[in-house]
């Protein structure tokens, strides 16, 4: 008997055998996508995926998703799911109502997006999140344009079928930002991601409940200007060189403006920043000295300047 051959036979045997087995075995789940391909066959998605907060969750297994539908990818809507569960732990019923609830706000925001339109509105983008409607604005904030838009917003969407259960942000964006990112239309994915991009283009924001005031005057006080902007990067390295010119007239010893260590904080009445540069030191040693001492300023929004330059000593 050759027993070359035969062995040869029986492992051809068992690597068949193994091959065919991987290719009639039931797909697993190991993913939202295999959940989506079992329940919805070519219907959605996964676009976006993010591990959630792993220290509450106790696990890296958790998982949010951004799931997309094929028939329009800006029917877009959240899953929260978990590797550690049977069937990851989502129940179609409810994806089901994320469904529904996500193409009735597509529809909402296509309504909106003519209305705003048709009243003149241009270079902007608009979206529902979290139950508000959110309108970015990518041009420059200035106090009569702020004005300008809010009458133009608030009154055409107070008298709004569609407005009377949401709530409104308003975002005034770095105009050069048009465009860069989506279309008219703000897809969720764009909110769910982890990215600095809105938080750096946006300058003003102004956030309303549903049922909230078409009181011009009042709604005008509530801007609230954005300190994780890049604008304010901005205005502290314009301020610093007044700071440190302003405080050689006041200061005998020498002395430099940290740069690591600026501090700030938005001014509560008026749009803008109190901008902080400690002050550090040189003793007779050479050795470096930080006091708790400061050059104060207040960056104001529609000044446009940096001014009310005092030092600050702190106990």
């Amino acid at each position: 008997m050759d027993w070359s051959l035969l062995l040869k036979i029986l492992l051809l045997f068992v690597v068949s055998a193994y091959l065919l087995s991987c290719r009639t075995k039931k797909k697993g789940m190991d993913n939202l996508q295999d959940w989506l391909d079992i329940h919805y066959p070519k219907s959605f998605s996964v676009i976006e995926t993010r591990t959630d907060d792993p220290i509450k969750q106790l696990s890296f297994k958790v998982k949010n998703s951004i799931v997309a539908s094929e028939e329009d990818t800006l029917i877009q809507f959240r899953v929260h799911w978990d590797k550690r569960q049977k069937d990851l732990g989502v129940l179609k019923s409810e994806v089901d109502s994320s469904v529904v609830k996500a193409k009735k706000e597509l529809l909402d925001t296509r309504s909106l997006l003519q209305i705003l339109k048709a009243n003149g509105l241009t270079n902007f983008s608009c979206g529902i999140y979290q139950g508000d409607i959110r309108i970015l604005l990518f041009e420059e904030p200035l106090k009569k344009i702020r004005e300008e838009r809010l009458k133009q917003l608030v009154g055409e969407l107070s008298d709004l079928p569609l407005a009377l259960n949401y709530g409104l942000g308003i975002d005034f964006m770095e105009a050069k930002a048009y465009g860069a990112e989506f279309g008219e239309i703000i897809p969720l994915a764009h909110w769910f991601r982890s990215g600095t991009w809105q938080r750096q283009n946006s300058i003003l924001q102004l956030l309303l409940p549903p049922g909230y005031t078409t009181d011009y005057d009042s709604l005008n006080t509530q801007w609230q200007f954005n300190t994780e902007s890049d604008r304010l990067i901005s205005w502290m390295d314009k301020s610093r060189p007044i700071a440190e010119k302003w405080a050689k007239t006041q200061i005998k010893k020498t002395f430099i403006l940290s740069q690591e260590t600026t501090e700030y904080e938005a001014l509560d009445k008026v749009l803008g920043v109190r901008i902080r540069f400690p002050i550090t030191y040189s003793t007779t040693s050479d050795a470096e000295h930080i006091s708790k001492e400061y050059v104060v300023g207040d960056y104001l929004f529609d000044e446009d300047r940096f001014s009310s330059l005092r030092i600050l000593k702190e106990e």
